[in-house]
């Protein structure tokens, strides 16, 4: 079955209204996936495989991203539902009618006394249990409940989405539930199968036996891991040792502390055993891997990647790696342990190659991609949108300065749209000088001695961004001069707005240190309040969709565009590792937005001013 024979049985389905609202769902699916209905199956597991890779920003009409996302999700539930009800019609005029009947009289049962106390005082069955077995006579309907067992239970796993098998599996303990207490359900014990159906498969690994393994290789591995959570992150010489020694002592102070040791240790050694269960054929170390060192090689990790690979493959049960994050998770924790342990670069190498390889799925990754993709698809829509994302901060303080202008006859709605407009105005600013994580803005401190944005000390002398490396994700500090441009933009806020929206919302101006202050003491402005007003303004300034962190791509791809291929300074820009910057904007979308960006600056007016 495909969906093209769903499409034209809607009216069979549902109402002619129902069938209308169905029929415009599945016409998109055409336009959003690239296929025709007829060459995608009706399948739920496969469709909502194809979901996950469909982008989706620009295409639904919404006031805020949040509802684009929302109009989507209820798009593909409808494809969904629409598969599931139809799959299930053909279903039960496949299934006998002793089948049907026999589900309908456990299930009526089940509706008549869950939530009732029974003779012990205690509850015979739990609240919605009629739902649970509806849910599991969806999966196995077309077996008589007697006849059902692990085998035909296993089947239809096989064929249920990801994210809907642990609904099944609840299912399944309920009905294991009843049949144990079929002396209680005497009414319909002749309905129930003999003996409760036995585990189903998995899809993780039972843990592994540590005491197992040879002890050397536990004590070594378990050194390791110490190092790795408590230890000072290796330094590579890239002199190679010919200036001698580090003559200065290492410090400690700043050095950013593992929140959760024991949390971190457990992820260390699950990696471990995951490379452990894959590296070998019998799933097990020979005897003479006693060391940390012969057991994380180059060739370990790859035998085991390829080893994983092919049992994913053979495993209807496991996932595809290349959809799912844990071996990225594996290999991240893997190149931790090799870096705080100094192994050799080979393997380094190889872990940060597999990073980057098309076997490896990373949901960062994906969302990324997916992030760059919707900004591609935003400057292809519009190039002018280009001109407006680097006018918009001085377009925003314009109107924020005429609202403050007027501010003894404004209403409550017109204060609280100037203040929005200068907010938004003033982190556009911080985001077009250097591009910065949501976070770093939202959190940006400016009074005290621990102060991250420094005022000018005189005039003409530029203001400072001083934060942190404990503040910043990849633990690298941010400092640098904000251009005299966007500081204009800035000052705004800084003499006018901040002032105005603490006496607006209640707030102590003195006692709270954030640019942006929140109305609890001491807090920062919500990420909620911030993306709200961000969202404000970017519908003043003419460009949906243009979300916070997407300033990120916005300021990298303008570098890119103006210095192609000094993927380093960008590196430093964004505080990323050099291979992430080089796989995201070298090639694909990042490379095209980047191509975009320069051929519109060359069109626009040379008084824009994009210092």
């Amino acid at each position: 079955m495909t969906l093209q024979e769903i499409y034209l049985a809607l009216p069979n389905l549902y109402s002619a209204q129902s069938a209308k609202a169905y029929a415009a769902a599945f016409r998109r699916v055409e336009k959003l996936t690239g296929s025709k209905l007829h060459q995608i199956a009706a399948n739920d597991v496969a469709w909502s495989e194809i979901a996950c890779r469909i982008v989706w920003v620009g295409e639904f009409r919404a006031a805020t991203p949040e509802a684009a996302e929302r109009a989507f999700h209820t798009w593909s539930g409808k494809i969904s539902a629409a598969i599931r009800l139809a799959t299930g019609k053909v279903a039960q005029d496949a299934t006998s009618p002793d089948a049907r009947l026999a589900w309908d009289h456990l299930i009526g049962y089940v509706k008549r006394v869950q939530n009732r106390a029974g003779p012990d005082g205690s509850k015979v069955l739990p609240g919605m249990a009629d739902v649970s077995l509806a849910n599991l006579r969806a999966r196995v309907g077309h077996v008589f409940p007697a006849a059902l067992d692990t085998i035909s239970a296993t089947e239809a796993l096989s064929a249920i989405p990801a994210d809907k098998t642990a609904s099944f599996r609840r299912s399944l303990r309920l009905l294991n539930k009843i049949i144990a207490q079929r002396n209680r359900h005497e009414e319909v014990a002749s309905l129930l199968p003999l003996a409760p159906v036995g585990p189903l498969p998995g899809r993780r690994d039972a843990p592994l036996d540590w005491s197992s393994l040879p002890a050397p290789l536990v004590k070594s591995c378990e050194a390791a891991i110490e190092r790795a959570v408590h230890g000072e992150r290796a330094k590579r010489d890239r002199f190679g040792g010919k200036l001698g020694a580090d003559p200065m002592p290492r410090r400690t102070k700043g050095k950013r502390k593992v929140r959760n040791p024991e949390l971190r240790r457990k992820a260390h050694r699950n990696a471990l055993s995951w490379l452990i269960r894959h590296a070998w054929d019998d799933r097990m170390p020979p005897a003479d891997v006693e060391q940390l060192e012969g057991l994380l090689t180059r060739g370990h990790v790859l035998a085991a990647a390829k080893r994983f690979q092919e049992r994913a493959k053979q495993e209807q049960a496991l996932k595809n790696p290349n959809k799912t994050s844990s071996m990225h998770t594996w290999l991240a924790a893997l190149e931790t342990l090799a870096k705080r342990n100094n192994l050799e670069e080979d393997v380094l190498d190889t872990l940060a190659d597999l990073h980057f390889s098309d076997t490896v799925h990373s949901d960062y990754a994906n969302e990324m991609a997916a992030e760059r993709a919707a900004f591609l698809k935003l400057l292809d829509r519009d190039p002018a949108v280009i001109r407006a994302i680097l006018t918009g901060p001085r377009v925003l303080e314009r109107e924020a300065r005429r609202g403050l202008a007027n501010w003894t006859t404004l209403g409550v709605h017109a204060r609280t749209e100037a203040l929005h407009m200068a907010m938004t105005s003033a982190a556009m600013a911080f985001q077009l000088s250097r591009p910065l994580r949501t976070r770093n803005i939202n959190e940006l401190t400016f009074g005290g001695k621990d102060a991250e944005l420094l005022l000018p000390r005189r005039k003409g002398a530029h203001a400072m961004i001083d934060i942190p490396r404990a503040k910043v994700k990849n633990n690298r500090e941010i400092v640098h001069e904000l251009p005299l441009a966007q500081w204009k933009v800035i000052t705004l806020w800084v003499e006018e707005g901040r002032d105005l929206w603490c006496a607006h919302h209640g707030i102590d101006p003195e006692r709270n240190p954030y640019l942006f202050p929140g109305t609890k003491s001491n807090k920062p402005v919500s990420r909620c309040t911030l993306n709200k007003v961000w969202n404000r303004g970017m519908s003043r300034i003419g460009v949906i969709g243009l979300k916070p962190h997407m300033m990120r791509h916005v300021g990298a791809t303008l570098f890119v565009a103006q210095n192609p291929g000094a993927y380093g300074v960008v590196a430093d820009l964004l505080c990323d590792k050099l291979d992430t910057v080089q796989a995201f904007y070298a090639r694909g979308a990042g490379r095209e937005a980047a191509r975009l960006f320069a051929e519109v600056l060359e069109r626009l007016d040379p008084t824009l001013q994009l210092i």
